[in-house]
């Protein structure tokens, strides 16, 4: 085997083993359904490692960080002996469990790098894998770089700017709403910090450029596969250089395909790009079903020494979106199951590990699906590593963002595209770097079929909707530049005729009854939206997406995978898996019928009597932070059977090294945010010192378990000498003024606004969604008007209501006589099916508009208007519903 090859059994155990489920929630395959494959410890982010020419150090552990902000933070003469010490990934609400509000402001991160005589000659990199979401880096005082955007990877050169002896790096964060940056709107947390990894890069002056590695397919079928190689060559040095490039084929068991050489000159300071391209006979295809995965290596020689390489992972695919007849992969068609993930996590909030990625995509497969869409901005490289491996196709989505209810500027809940004339270039600036910056990230890998521009930036105010269908314009014509083996996707299309703006629309909600047969490639980016805690019940969460599977539609994704952190409250429960990563009763239902496993049992009632605990990993290879154990604490009976017993629980670092997001303990209680239910409880644990760590849990009256996690990796803990990390109290986060009753009163918008909506009937023409377009020129009009008709919005999510709007259709032009008035109804549930009058019955004139307040305190999720008599002579519908109210 040649330098820089990698067989498959070393590709296995470089991947993670942090993607077996615990044993509490071991799956147990049926007659016909395969188990997918245990993955032995290894780290996770390392299974496509780099050429040893080039030195990649992941720098994650031993930071020190303050919150909040100190005008002489970068400078080495500032002590901070009273800052926090902290590891990467790292957020500034740690410790977060779904709390309505997050900290916005600034952060600092100051470390120590000690200079290495290795370094003389070569060019010193740091790379982010993402920082939320205004970073400002500096070296020894200096201002050395910067990066706008919250999701994606960018690199600062520090090759200048160090110094023999300790060099101090410090990064200041800032995640404050900005209006000319994306996203300006959505309905999830925006936790600032350095919640991705930070990489240490060393090479020569003569090297590949940051990402400058591009692997195409321009031609893939079951003879014959062509591959594209396009290479960024750097020279940073002062002199001319003369090198090699090779690229070499590896296939999926290990062995060398095919290779290539080429020689090339770069001046002092200048680039020079590199192409070759391959043919591959008999490939072994990418699919869901059998990911077979290539790789594709880099590597500058100079007198026929390594100077650098790099790597790819190579996924030999083709697909194809259809009008008519769906998705297509490798010729055949596929129907897309797929799933809406977000990042976030239970404790650490967005700071998540990559072993915590690759755990997440295992779960979707582990339930059947084949499809994520990465909701609703960027995902982590290791997120997309572990799609590659477990063969998840991939909706990557950008993070050009609406929220429903929207308001002025100064918060996320703004318009999705600034109304300013000042904020317009900045904006647009934004969020076509972004999508760049996206592409380039993760254009590599197999598993993403789409490109998407945005979601749901329908919730735009009517003075700039112009301008925001001419930005994304803008963005698919800049997506087909970038990458034209892709299409460029529009999601939450549902509205304002966005969906025609790309090559295939996302429908969310309604839009899954609204668009039928559109004419264009489609899916259902979003169905069901079920609130639900654990363990709920055992089924599908279909909500409005219909039975039939119809030919022209791709495919359908579930909102959602995970429950998340969001400021609508209880509307981030509509996983099927909950927030501390464990399955509910809805995610086993599609595992059973899309996977085709057995059905898991479940807890039977019992006295309980003992504690367990397990953990997906025994082992954590790494102090950086790439892995992490999922810890499981069950309650179970004297036969060792699981109850549902909710009952306050400790888990403790008896000894050893090792946090959970709360310190070296935390504390599970049925009643708190930290939750234990149906008997079952589980945060992720990490260690930045290497060494044995013994965790035990106790329950007042129960018989305790312990379990040791075992960390390999150097600094090794001490007892005695190594400092032990701080406890940190989980406290929620509230913003002043946020729960003033009479300060949201006055800040209340129209909250129904484009949301989905359903009717008992629609007459062709005049759809439900139009009862809350904004145009009392528009209205919905029931298809049976003699059957009490109604019509109803869904809020998504459970908002303060302080006064209702309703307009109805006027008089007919050819009515004649008295005609009467409408006798409404309105009534609110949280659930939809639990409804409550709002009041009695109230009557409006045709072509009028009735304004209803209601009183303080009340709170739903959905509201319908039903049509108790229509006049004579009338139409049987309703103009626009106004619903004016706050979070």
């Amino acid at each position: 085997m040649t330098a820089g090859q990698i067989s498959r059994r070393e590709f296995v155990q470089l991947a993670a083993s942090a993607i077996a489920l615990t044993d509490a929630v071991r799956l147990t395959p049926s007659a016909t359904a395969a188990p997918l494959p245990e993955l032995p410890p290894g780290q996770v982010t390392q299974w496509l490692a780099a050429p040893a020419a080039r030195r990649r150090e992941c720098i994650n552990r031993d930071w020190k960080f303050l919150l909040g902000d100190n005008p002489q933070a970068a400078e080495q003469s500032l002590s901070d002996g009273d800052w926090q010490v902290v590891g990467l990934p790292h957020s500034f609400s740690l410790p977060y469990f779904r709390g309505n509000d997050f900290y916005v402001g600034f952060g600092w991160y100051r470390k120590s790098i000690a200079w290495r005589s290795e370094w003389a000659g070569k060019s010193v990199s740091l790379e982010f894998e993402a920082a939320f979401q205004d970073a400002e880096v500096y070296v020894n005082g200096r201002q050395v770089g910067s990066h706008k955007g919250g999701y994606t990877s960018f690199e600062v050169d520090i090759t200048h700017h160090l110094a023999p002896g300790e060099n101090l790096l410090a990064v200041r964060v800032n995640n404050l709403w900005n209006p000319q940056l994306a996203p300006r709107a959505g309905d999830h947390i925006f936790d600032g910090g350095l919640y991705r990894n930070v990489w240490l890069v060393v090479t020569d002056t003569l090297r590949i450029g940051f990402q400058g590695l591009q692997v195409t397919t321009p031609r893939v079928s079951r003879r014959l596969a062509s591959v594209a190689i396009a290479l960024l060559i750097e020279n940073r040095g002062g002199q001319r250089r003369h090198a090699t490039v090779r690229s070499t084929v590896i296939s999926p068991s290990g062995k060398e395909v095919v290779s290539a050489i080429g020689s090339i000159d770069v001046s002092a300071g200048m680039s020079t790009n590199v192409t070759h391209e391959f043919h591959i006979a008999h490939p072994e295809l990418w699919h869901p079903d059998s990911p077979q995965l290539y790789r594709v290596v880099a590597t500058l020689l100079e007198d026929g020494h390594p100077v650098d390489g790099d790597s790819a992972p190579l996924g030999l695919r083709c697909f194809k979106w259809t009008a008519e007849q769906g998705f297509f992969l490798n010729g055949s068609h596929v129907w897309l199951r797929g799933a809406n993930v977000h990042q976030d996590r239970a404790g650490w909030a967005s700071g998540g590990t990559d072993a915590g990625a690759w755990r997440d995509v295992r779960l979707i497969k582990e339930a059947g699906f084949n499809f994520i869409r990465t909701s609703h901005y960027p995902h982590s490289r290791a997120f997309m590593q572990a799609c590659d491996y477990y063969g998840i196709l991939v909706w990557s989505e950008m993070c050009f963002w609406g929220v429903g209810g929207f308001g002025p500027d100064g918060n996320w809940r703004a318009s999705a595209y600034p109304v300013q004339p000042a904020h317009w270039n900045g904006f647009e600036a934004s969020c076509l770097q972004q999508l760049q910056e996206m592409i380039a990230m993760h254009r590599n890998h197999p598993c993403i079929i789409a490109w998407s521009m945005c979601n749901e930036v329908f919730f735009t105010d009517q003075r700039v909707f112009q301008r925001m269908k001419n930005l994304l314009r803008r963005m698919v014509a800049r997506t087909h530049k970038l990458d034209k083996t892709r299409p460029a996707g529009i999601g939450g299309a549902q509205r304002g005729g966005i969906d025609r703006l790309g090559d295939i629309a996302g429908y969310n909600g309604d839009g899954a009854t609204l668009y039928l047969n559109p004419g264009f490639p489609s899916l259902v980016t979003e169905y069901g939206s079920v609130v639900a805690e654990r363990p709920g019940r055992y089924s599908p969460n279909w909500g409005l997406l219909q039975s039939s599977q119809f030919a022209w539609r791709s495919g359908a994704a579930i909102w959602c995978g995970f429950d998340y952190g969001t400021w609508v409250g209880v509307t981030g429960e509509m996983g099927i898996v909950d927030y501390f990563r464990l399955p509910k009763r809805s995610w086993q239902w599609y595992r059973t019928h899309f996977a085709g496993f057995r059905r898991l049992p479940t807890s039977k009632p019992g006295k309980p009597a003992r504690l367990r605990l397990s953990t997906d990993r025994l082992i954590i290879q790494g102090v950086c932070s790439l892995e992490d154990s999922q810890v499981v604490v069950e309650v179970l009976d004297a036969d060792g059977q699981r109850v549902p017993a909710a009952l306050p629980v400790e888990l403790k670092i008896s000894s050893g090294p090792g946090q959970f997001p709360t310190g070296r303990s935390i504390r599970f209680h049925p009643n708190s945010d930290i939750t234990i239910a149906d008997g079952l409880a589980a945060i992720e644990f990490r260690s930045y010192y290497g060494g044995e760590t013994i965790l035990q849990a106790t329950a007042k009256g129960l018989e305790s378990a312990t379990l040791r996690i075992e960390t390999h990796g150097e600094p090794a803990f001490v007892p005695g000498q190594t400092p032990l990390v701080a406890e940190r109290a989980y406290i929620k986060h509230i913003t002043p003024n946020q729960n003033n009753y009479a300060t949201r009163a006055s800040e209340a918008v129209n909250i129904a606004l484009n949301r989905p909506t359903e009717a008992s009937s629609s007459l062709v023409g005049h759809p439900s969604r139009l009862i809350n377009d904004g145009s009392d020129l528009t209205w919905w009009q029931a298809q049976t008007p003699s059957s009490v008709p109604w019509c109803q919005v869904d809020l998504e999510g459970i908002h303060v209501l302080h006064r209702i709007e309703i307009t109805v259709p006027p008089v007919p032009a050819n009515a004649q006589g008295s005609v009467g008035s409408y006798a409404l109804v309105v009534a609110t549930c949280n659930d939809g099916a639990g409804w409550r009058p709002l009041g009695g019955t109230v009557r409006v004139r045709p072509g009028k508009m009735i304004s209803l307040s209601v009183a303080r305190g009340v709170r739903c999720r959905y509201l319908r208007v039903t049509l108790k008599s229509v006049p004579r002579q009338c139409l049987a519908g309703i103009c626009e519903l106004v619903v004016l109210g706050s979070d």
